[in-house]
């Protein structure tokens, strides 16, 4: 994989589809770690919670997230396109509780693509101001990113 991948090889179809076809081999207790992320949330399952999914992928995390906060909405981010395209398929029956958008964590610029889904303050409280998400979550995107990008998510 070149040094200049910031995808980590997730650019590749085949990579991405090997993957998809191998994913509770590659990633042991997959379901299991899924499971726990989303039972980490601090809420109520009736809750109203917004939802930011750093690195989605296919859109496992947040299908779970999804089913189990039935009144939850998620941004799902990813950077490949592949990846963007099975998520968007496979999330495509929960409407408008979701959002999907294509923008690689690697890049400083990444979080231009949700500046405008926090332009606004919620309920007017100021320390809020521009807050838009209750959560955020990521399963195993960030670990792909240098130390330094990881100190600069923000």
């Amino acid at each position: 994989m070149p040094d200049d991948d910031t995808l980590c090889g997730w650019g590749n179809e085949a990579r991405v589809a090997y993957f998809l076809a191998n994913a509770d081999v590659i990633v042991p207790r997959r379901a299991e770690q899924i499971n726990l992320l989303t039972q980490l949330l601090p809420y109520p399952p009736d809750a109203a919670v917004s939802v930011l999914d750093l690195g989605a992928g296919f859109g496992a995390v947040t299908e779970q997230i999804l089913e189990h906060y039935r009144r939850a909405t998620v941004t799902c981010v990813d950077g490949s396109q592949a990846m963007v395209a099975h998520a968007a398929q496979r999330l495509r029956k929960y409407g408008e509780r979701v959002k999907i958008l294509k923008a690689d964590l690697a890049e400083p610029s990444w979080s231009d693509i949700i500046k405008p889904l926090t332009s606004s303050s919620r309920g007017g409280d100021k320390k809020d101001e521009g807050a838009v998400f209750d959560a955020a979550v990521s399963a195993i995107a960030i670990h792909h990113l240098t130390h330094r990008r990881k100190r600069e998510l923000d």
